[in-house]
């Protein structure tokens, strides 16, 4: 970071407006700041840390900061300038302060704390100052970014505070790690770190898992390989498995096995064959002699049958009345089979249609198909309408959220219009103020050099009056007074030297004493102490050093003042050897204070002017911009509402359309799938009674057929039970009253 100019008012001991333009000052390298205790150094550095964080080293409020020195009507601020990052910055900071106000009840208001920061740019030739934020989040986090260090960090490392960076030096290291890692961008050591950890920790676990792969199938290996070692003849410290946890070893013996195996595989094969051709000729062995052993038992059952038929050749005509009769009813056999099988289909084709029909809604149970037809008919015309409305629902959640959009945007629209309507109702007040405020600095900055010169006036007959009765007398006063504070100081000093001295040589001992075992050195940095010094009988300490220093310091300030006072006292004696008046030196001391008076007040007025004329004019563009911000925000509420008003009636035409489309569904999606399911069922059910339908014409046919030849054969036929009937309403509740089977019986000779 570079600073490159400080500007305070009313800031700290400074009463006016004080500049400080560090680039001449680091022109020839480093400079100090040097002067009298209270003369403002380490508000210098105050101001500058103010002017970047909004506040300063210690626990001070930001409240005191302004100077009481100050006219009541000179406000205070801080402007700084410096360079970061690449970056050259402005920020003005002013803290929270009262003035006077004319509008106020009690004559002073109070000014909250503001800020303001700018960065210079340089865009295609123009130059400039650009505002990059107006308020204190946003400035603080630039300031952070660009410094790369807080407020705290700050004070620490950058202004080196009295006695403070030995509170660095000494904190733990979680908070000096923690610093310097900031300072120096270390995090992204810290991430590679990380990452190499967890790199390493996931590398490891795979091979921990490609390892205990390894070793299973090693054991599984083993044991399915054992009958083979074995056989093969290997001994029993070879068939061990090995102890090694490399998975290189076992690949020698891995390939070992897989040899055994084919080779034992092959033998397997060659095996198979041999017993297949042995089991196959046995197997025709064994039929060629149950073929003999069949025809062998033929021949004897042959035999036996005809010493049968021979014993019973007087039955002969009544069997051959029943052989003529079962060829007969032989030709009915695939007709009788035909009706059972027809019987059997229907009364599943019946099954499958009851089940399918329990899937329908209630009041579509018991219809027929044409009116099943005319329902899917019915559902897929809805379904297409309702797939219609599918951009019509997509258009209605568009509209949700644009009038969304539109009521955010009307509620920040009117609040701008109400900041702005607030802002506007104060203006005129607030232009009166600030007007008059700059006529009464302007007037009195054209009296200043009238005062200049009556205080002048003034001086010299004042002066002269004084001195002409009382200045010898003060002269030889002062002198005295010089040469005894000399004297004082020269001793108190030499005090001093001497017991800083005494406090140097005992250093060790007092730098011992503050050690702590397991503490590093201040000195070393070593954890730990063998020999520490010891302190001195009569060490001083680090108070006894200050209060003798404090007491030099006094002194040397009382003989610097007893030397400008005997310096002034000269001065006077030698003017006022002829300037002597016959004004009394009282009535020239009462008109000195009140021209004085009148002056300073001029030039505080003087000196305020151009800030106030900024202010009346940044007022006046601020006035400017709210008016536009007004009328904006009143157009942007205007439009929002009769957007959001459109936008709501289509949205509300969309809906009832919807509403009615979706039904008891809560999308139309939703509503497509219930349409889809129901048209399916009903298609399920169509072909269902389709089917039955088909089935009960079959069975009907062959029941018809079978009767019809058996009735020409000379059998009656006699009919079985049928199943039972259905409703009126089924499709086929006409035909499942007909006949499901059949039985033929042979007629008498006279049928």
């Amino acid at each position: 970071m570079y600073l490159h100019h400080l500007t305070v008012q009313a800031f700290g001991p400074f009463a006016r407006t004080e500049s400080v333009d560090f680039d001449t000052l680091t022109s020839n390298g480093l400079f100090l700041l040097r002067g009298d205790t209270g003369a403002g150094k380490t508000s210098i550095l105050d101001a500058v840390c103010f002017a970047l964080y909004g506040t300063v080293p210690g626990i001070r409020p930001t409240h005191r900061l302004r100077s009481d020195h100050a006219p009541t009507d000179t406000r205070t601020h801080v402007i700084l300038e410096f360079t970061a990052a690449g970056r050259r910055l402005k920020i003005t900071r002013k803290p929270k302060q009262t003035y006077p106000s004319k509008r106020a009840k009690t004559g002073t208001a109070t000014a909250e704390a503001t800020v303001e920061l700018h960065q210079w740019t340089d865009t295609d030739g123009v130059t400039g100052w650009e505002p990059v934020s107006a308020n204190h989040q946003d400035t603080a986090r630039e300031i952070e970014a660009a410094l790369g260090l807080s407020k705290e960090q700050f004070c620490q490392v950058v202004l080196l505070p009295q006695g403070d960076f030995a509170t660095f030096l000494r904190s733990d290291a979680k908070d000096r790690t923690v610093l310097l890692r900031r300072l120096f961008d270390t995090g992204r050591f810290q991430e590679l770190q990380a990452w190499l950890t967890d790199r390493s920790k996931a590398t490891k676990k795979d091979l921990d898992d490609v390892t205990a792969t390894l070793q299973h199938l090693s054991e599984r290996i083993h044991q399915e390989a054992g009958p083979l070692l074995h056989q093969d003849g290997t001994s029993t410290d070879e068939a061990a498995l090995p102890d090694t946890q490399d998975p290189a070893d076992l690949l020698p013996r891995a390939q070992h096995l897989r040899t055994l195996a084919v080779n034992a595989h092959t033998e397997a094969v060659a095996d198979e064959e041999r017993s297949d051709i042995e089991h196959q000729n046995a197997k025709t062995e064994h039929q060629r002699s149950h073929e003999l052993a069949g025809q062998q038992t033929q021949h004897a059952k042959a035999q036996a049958r005809r010493t049968a038929l021979d014993d019973k050749a007087a039955h002969h005509p009544r069997l051959r009345n029943e052989l003529d009769n079962g060829r007969r009813a032989e030709r009915l056999r695939p007709l009788l089979d035909a009706v059972k099988h027809t019987s059997r289909v229907l009364e599943t084709a019946t099954t499958a249609e009851d089940q399918a029909r329990t899937q329908l809604p209630e009041e579509d149970r018991r219809t027929g198909i044409s009116q099943l037809q005319a329902a899917v008919e019915q559902h897929h015309a809805e379904r297409g309408r309702v797939e219609g409305l599918l951009p019509d629902e997509q258009r209605h959640a568009q509209l949700g959220a644009q009038i969304t959009e539109l009521s955010t945007q009307a509620e920040q629209a009117q609040a701008d219009l109400e900041e702005a309507g607030q802002w506007l109702a104060a203006w005129p007040d607030l232009e009166a103020e600030h007007t008059s405020l700059l006529s009464d600095m302007t007037k009195a900055a054209d009296r200043v050099p009238q005062h200049e010169q009556e205080i002048k006036t003034l001086n010299a007959h004042l002066e002269a009056a004084r001195l002409r009765d009382t200045l010898t007398t003060e002269l030889a006063l002062a002198a005295q007074a010089e040469t005894d504070r000399a004297a004082e100081a020269l001793e108190a000093k030499r005090r001093w030297l001497d017991l800083r001295e005494r406090r140097l040589d005992g250093m060790a001992g007092e730098l011992a004493a503050e050690l702590t075992d397991g503490a590093p050195c201040l000195v070393c940095g070593s954890p730990e102490h063998p020999n520490p010094a010891r302190l001195l009988p009569d060490q001083p300490t680090r108070q006894d050093e200050e209060e003798v220093r404090t007491l030099h310091e006094q002194a040397d300030t009382l003989h610097t003042q007893a030397s400008r006072r005997r310096g002034e006292l000269a001065t006077q004696h030698a003017e006022a050897a002829g300037a002597a008046g016959p004004t009394p030196s009282d009535e020239l001391k009462a008109q000195l204070k009140t021209a004085k008076a009148a002056h300073r007040a001029a030039c505080d007025a003087a000196s305020a002017l151009p800030a106030a004329q900024e202010t009346l004019t940044h007022l006046r563009t601020e006035h400017d911009a709210r008016t536009q911000q007004r009328q904006q925000a009143q157009d942007r509420v205007t439009e929002c509402l009769a957007r959001t008003k459109t936008l709501a009636q289509q949205q509300n035409a969309l809906a009832d359309t919807l509403a009615t489309a979706r039904g008891t569904a809560t999308t139309l999606g939703e509503r497509i799938t219930e349409l889809s399911r129901t048209a399916k069922n009903l298609s399920g059910a169509i072909d269902a009674a389709q089917k039955a339908a088909d089935a009960t014409s079959r069975h009907h046919d062959a029941t018809t057929t079978a009767t019809t030849t058996a009735h020409d054969a000379g059998f009656r036929l006699s009919r079985r039970q049928p199943p039972p009937s259905r409703t009126p309403s089924s499709s086929t509740s006409g035909a499942r009253n007909s006949t499901s089977g059949a039985r033929t019986t042979p007629s008498s000779p006279t049928s």
